[in-house]
């Protein structure tokens, strides 16, 4: 299962989702006290949103909910000879009038916020949620102007055209009904579906339930896997400016992954296997060279998955970039289920498509350097491709024509994919999945 470390800024945290799709499936139900609860719940889970308008709407629907509970209350409760009471037979109360008006404000902001997820998220539901809502915001303003003429003109019956209003109002309350229910339901289903609560469960995630992977940033593109009791370190160039260790700071290393032979990615590797007996893992042309300096080597090319001692799996994928011996790649790992793609170093391509339908990574270590990889706006739209889980940035701030922060990153992914979780990490910073 992978730890959640902070809340994603456009969209929600799990949690949030969970209570923004209880809220409106709630909502779905045409029944005043449902609907109550409903408001309440999907009203929680819109307030974790960043953007104004969406907070801005979970606070009207918590209000709509509490007005819409009182008037419940008046209706059932109240004692007949209040004077209260006699306003709520003639029609409803002024606080049920104020719920109906507002609830018309809160359909037209809830249809702008759905219609703007699914133009972000291209989810078609919440498109189509959204236009329904904007019916039924129509046909709530509607309604509340007949409650109001017909309160207004409860003590006068026989007001010509009284009768024909309040049977329009009747086809008023159930277009809103109708296309509400209906537009609640459909965003509980696309909610549902971004947080994959009704998703099948790929074959992948039937096994045993995975042990705790440690990702430890070394800067540049270094990092440090540790599982099973085994380390790995993949493009271990150590002595990069911004690594908080040296050569001799290592512990150990049982593999060494390396995506290509430029300094900064293939590194101290020949010094590390060496001291460590560490299996090398790469391309041919760029292991068998090491192996025939005496050390342990796997030399493999992109394909599939193959098992490297029971521990994990590991596949060499296809990066847009140069080097010396043989070819670039990004390597995608699998340990127990969970499934992580180092990029290398890499432009945008169409590969990141064949990446996504062939592993499906979770999490997914990013240059976003620019000059010699792709920069904060083309590795968004990687990003945006791969739908991982968790981005972590990296191949930046190491040389002055690099990219300095991961601010940029961070922004463009909040605009192209919203509900990807931007994990950036200080070099040396360890964070358990």
């Amino acid at each position: 299962m992978l730890v959640s470390y902070h809340r994603p800024t456009e969209l929600f945290d799990r949690r949030a989702t969970r209570l923004a799709f209880l809220g409106h499936m709630f909502m779905a139900a045409p029944h005043p006290i449902t609907l109550c609860l409903g408001s309440f719940l999907a009203g929680a889970g819109w307030l974790s949103s960043s953007a104004k308008l969406k907070r801005s709407m979970g606070l009207l629907l918590i209000v709509f909910g509490s007005s819409l509970f009182a008037s419940i209350l008046g209706l059932w409760f109240v004692p007949p000879s209040w004077a209260f009471k006699a306003h709520v037979v003639n029609g409803f109360s002024s606080l049920a009038v104020l719920s109906i008006m507002a609830s018309a404000v809160l359909y037209g902001l809830l249809s702008i916020a759905l219609l703007d997820l699914g133009r972000r998220l291209e989810e078609v539901l919440f498109k189509l949620s959204a236009v329904l809502l904007a019916i039924a915001a129509l046909a709530v303003l509607s309604l509340g102007l007949l409650v109001a003429f017909s309160l207004a003109l409860s003590y006068a019956p026989d007001v010509p055209g009284l009768r024909e209003g309040l049977a329009f109002f009747e086809g008023s309350m159930l277009l809103s009904i109708v296309s509400s229910s209906l537009g609640n339901a459909l965003v509980g289903v696309g909610f549902a579906r971004r947080a994959k609560l009704m998703r099948i469960i790929p074959e992948r995630d039937l096994q045993v339930t995975p042990v705790g992977v440690k990702v430890k940033w070394l800067g540049h593109a270094a990092f440090q896997l540790t599982f099973k009791g085994k380390r790995l370190l993949i493009d271990p160039w150590i002595s990069n400016p911004l690594s908080p260790l040296g050569l001799e700071s290592l512990e150990g290393a049982d593999y060494v992954v390396v995506t290509h032979d430029h300094f900064d990615h293939l590194g101290e590797t020949e010094q590390i296997a060496s001291k460590f007996n560490s299996t090398v893992i790469g391309v041919p042309e760029l292991v068998m060279p090491l192996g025939g300096k005496g050390l342990r080597v796997l030399g493999m090319n992109m394909g599939s998955f193959i098992d490297v001692d029971g521990a994990f799996k590991i596949a060499l994928v296809p990066a847009l970039h140069t080097c010396g011996a043989g070819q670039p790649v990004g390597v995608v790992l699998e340990v127990d289920g969970l499934r992580l793609y180092h990029m290398g170093d890499t432009g945008y391509t169409s590969e990141f498509q064949a990446v996504k339908e062939a592993f499906s990574p979770d999490v997914v270590f990013v240059p976003i350097g620019g000059y010699y990889t792709m920069g904060p706006r083309e590795a968004a739209l990687a990003i945006k491709v791969l739908r991982p889980k968790i981005a972590i940035p990296m191949h930046y701030a190491t040389f002055p024509v690099l990219v300095e922060t991961a601010d940029g990153f961070v922004n463009a992914v909040k605009s192209l994919a919203p509900e990807v979780r931007v994990l950036v990490l200080k070099p040396g910073e360890e964070v358990g999945l």
